[in-house]
């Protein structure tokens, strides 16, 4: 039977000292799931594995049912890196070639909508400007998955919000699939379906956003959480990362 959705099965990484072990996740089609964690956890590892920036020789990672699925792929990551010679038009005609679905039209105009402009030089963009325009391409070629990592980090409140109402659009009206890494936590919440913590190269847990909600006090005992009251007083997935960063301070 077809399985729908991102699919990652028992993956294995290593890099110097840091190690990715048996890792499984499972992010249903159509759904949009919030990967969390502290710094270092391996969350952006994770997601250049899953967009092939790193590749593990094993095929562990399938969006339904292929392995292959990078023409479905929309990325944005907290980088931009492209020749200092780019302007935004240049981005397009670039996004062209790379995208057999690649919709020009609609690129100009989601990059009018953020303040851009066909001449702007990318090298002279801030790093807002550069998620925008980012953000801008990947919403611009009927991708079917999305993958962003930290997608509105240095971009103002104003913009951040218009870019994660166009975000919502595009998942309710298209179908697609989401995966976001971001440490803005309590934008998340407002956002998704499922909740994956890692934690160490390991998933510590994933479940849909009503469950968390309704087990979250019982997480925070499992993992040995002081202050549990704090989470009582103020229940927000902002406040359960938080609680679960301090853990291991003695």
């Amino acid at each position: 039977m077809e399985q729908n959705g991102l699919i990652i099965k028992d993956l294995n990484f290593s890099y110097d000292d840091f190690n990715i072990n048996a890792l499984n996740l499972e992010l249903p089609k159509g759904c949009v799931m919030g990967l969390i964690g502290e710094n270092g956890a391996g969350k952006s590892t994770l997601i250049n594995l899953i967009c092939r920036r790193i590749f593990t020789g094993e095929e562990t990672i399938s969006f339904n049912g292929v392995n292959d699925f990078r023409s479905d792929l929309a990325f944005i990551f907290d980088e931009l890196k492209l020749s200092k010679s780019y302007r935004v038009k240049d981005v397009g005609r670039l996004m062209r070639y790379a995208y057999k679905a690649w919709d020009q039209s609609r690129f100009e105009e989601y990059c009018g909508n953020y303040g851009l402009q066909m001449k702007d030089k990318v090298s002279k963009m801030s790093l807002g400007m550069k998620q925008r325009l980012m953000q801008a391409a990947a919403l611009s070629h009927s991708a079917k998955i999305f993958v962003f990592d930290e997608p509105s980090d240095g971009i103002d409140p104003f913009i951040r919000t218009q870019l994660l109402n166009d975000l919502r659009n595009v998942v309710y009206e298209e179908d697609v699939t989401v995966l976001i890494s971001s440490h803005n936590v309590s934008e998340l919440e407002d956002i998704v379906d499922y909740i994956a913590y890692m934690e160490k190269g390991t998933i510590l847990f994933q479940c849909d956003i009503e469950t968390f909600r309704d087990e979250a006090i019982s997480l925070l005992e499992q993992f040995r959480v002081r202050d549990i009251s704090t989470y009582e007083s103020n229940p927000s997935l902002q406040t359960f990362t938080a609680l679960m960063q301090t853990r291991y301070i003695r």
